[in-house]
């Protein structure tokens, strides 16, 4: 198990004390994601015009998806969405 990040390089720079590095993934990090404003956007309202009644789910296919996890992978939706795509 990796306990450290290793050297990193920003703006043609490498960077390997823990305060650069962290300041330099908190550069990263702070460019790509937005800061909350505390709106909450107005969603516009839908009607409902059919149900789902019934599933079944069967435990052989649960252990197969299961199965076709890359642990290396995020677990985020993107891997649940390829999975159901690719069955």
């Amino acid at each position: 198990m990796c306990t450290s990040v290793g050297a990193i390089v920003q703006n043609d720079i490498v960077l390997t004390d823990d305060g650069s590095k962290a300041n330099a993934l908190n550069d990263h990090f702070a460019s790509v994601y937005t800061v909350d404003d505390g709106i909450t956007p107005v969603c516009k309202k839908m009607e409902v015009t059919t149900t789902l009644d019934a599933i079944t789910v069967e435990v052989s296919e649960v252990m197969s998806s299961i199965d076709r996890l890359k642990n290396n992978c995020s677990s985020g939706p993107d891997v649940f969405r390829q999975l159901c795509t690719d069955a």
